[in-house]
């Protein structure tokens, strides 16, 4: 049984770390485009300028939070450095790593749902700005080109993202919450 935890965990945080590359890489992206454009238009085109600075708003907060969730991911994996290489467990540091997983999921839980949200409604102002830009002549196609990449790319991104985070920790968070509760029940009331 414990091979078959250890495989999915393994599976799942691996999956996680390629997660958060993406996100870096991603809100990076962000924070470059909506501090580069902020200074070209925000005088001439208000809608532009707003789409822009909540791009550049959104994409550091994005950046900021990535690297923290980063930083627990390291922390995970210095806790338990050989979790990638041994094959066999003992159960007091399978039922740690699984401890310190869900704690993990319970603390970025809504943080990550927020923000991904967010994101969705920024990557499509993005798109429908760099439309707009495009309409009336104000980029080359090279920038449209661009722009249109990263709007795409961020919608794309934390729709996936939106979609694992709802499926994968909210049903795990589901479970555990509901075997805390029959822990609780058969505990009974401690005064």
């Amino acid at each position: 049984m414990s091979k078959g935890v250890l495989k999915k965990i393994k599976h799942e945080f691996g999956f996680l770390v390629v997660l958060l590359a993406i996100s870096l890489g991603i809100s990076a992206a962000m924070v470059l485009d909506g501090a580069r454009a902020l200074g070209i238009i925000r005088e001439v085109y208000p809608f532009v300028a707003f789409v822009k600075l909540s791009e550049f708003i959104v994409g550091l907060f994005w950046l900021f939070l990535t690297l923290k969730i980063f930083h627990e991911c390291i922390t995970i994996k210095r806790k338990y450095p050989s979790i990638f290489f041994i094959k066999y467990w003992e159960k007091e540091n399978l039922s740690g790593l699984l401890r310190d997983l869900i704690a993990f999921y319970r603390g970025y839980f809504q943080e990550i749902r927020i923000i991904l949200v967010i994101t969705v409604l920024v990557g499509l102002s993005m798109i429908a700005s760099t439309i707009y830009l495009i309409c009336l002549n104000l980029i080359t196609i090279e920038e449209f080109y661009f722009h249109l990449f990263i709007g795409i790319a961020t919608l794309v991104f934390s729709l996936n993202a939106l979609i694992f985070v709802e499926k994968k920790w909210g049903k795990k968070l589901l479970k555990a919450k509901s075997e805390e509760k029959i822990f609780e029940d058969l505990l009974g009331e401690v005064d």
